[in-house]
């Protein structure tokens, strides 16, 4: 491995133009295990940002990538103490999330079991960028358990 040289690096020439935005994914469904997750606050709300990866090596090779990853976001249901919200009509996203997953069985859990859970079937949707319509998001909108 060789040593990172941030004054090298910074010295370099690129004398290539640079791709200005990502490959869209076809929207379908797709066979996906979960790779990372991270919490975030978004307009005084907690949205959980579950990271899928795509076992699709025919969309990988056709879109240029190593690995194919799709976000999906998952607002989440808060007390007042920053505890996860429990009951009626509280946090169904994660719910179907969790039964998608076979992780919804009353048994103790956390988020950290997420990571490597799947594979499960995602589906995939692209849509504009509401201020940049040459921006184009793939968005998970709906897991569903692989039988």
């Amino acid at each position: 491995m060789s040593v990172f040289d941030p004054d090298t690096f910074l010295g370099q020439e690129v004398a290539v133009a640079m791709p200005t935005r990502y490959p869209t994914i076809p929207d379908g469904d797709y066979i996906g295990s979960i790779s990372k997750i991270a919490a975030r606050e978004f307009s005084n709300n907690v949205v959980l940002d579950v990271t899928w990866e795509l076992q699709d090596a025919e969309l990988a090779e056709q879109i240029g990538m190593d690995r194919v990853t799709v976000r999906q976001s998952v607002f989440l249901d808060v007390e007042d103490d920053g505890t996860v919200a429990e009951g009626d009509n509280k946090n169904v996203s994660l719910g179907r999330l969790r039964s998608a997953l076979n992780q919804n069985d009353g048994t103790m859990w956390n988020f950290n079991m997420l990571i490597g859970a799947g594979p499960a079937i995602v589906h995939v949707v692209s849509k504009p960028a509401k201020d940049d319509h040459e921006t184009i998001y793939n968005n998970v909108t709906r897991v569903n358990p692989l039988y």
